[in-house]
């Protein structure tokens, strides 16, 4: 679920009472959670940092600056299409919903 499913879901979960919505908002807290760990090297992620320390202990070297930010952009553009694409299908489901 992108954020045009999450933002519906929330809209559902408040029309359902304060339970629905206390289970939504600790699965986003939870799906953050995630997300932060996961292995793509950009600055704002956590798994992406380790990962990269991680290869740099197996292979005793540091990496430059430039591969670092090498790293970090082709990590940017998978997020970008990752966010693409959910978005995508949480837009094409909610139409395939209302029409």
């Amino acid at each position: 679920m992108g954020p045009v499913g999450l933002v519906s879901e929330v809209g559902q979960a408040t029309q359902k009472g304060a339970g629905w919505f206390l289970q939504i908002i600790a699965a986003v807290s939870g799906s953050l959670a995630f997300f932060n760990l996961i292995p793509i090297p950009l600055p704002l992620l956590d798994g992406g940092w380790i990962m990269i320390l991680i290869i740099e202990k197996i292979l005793r070297r540091e990496f430059s600056q430039n591969q670092k930010a090498i790293a970090q952009m082709i990590g940017l553009a998978a997020v970008l299409v990752l966010f693409v694409v959910v978005t995508w299908g949480d837009i094409s489901g909610l139409l395939q919903r209302y029409f």
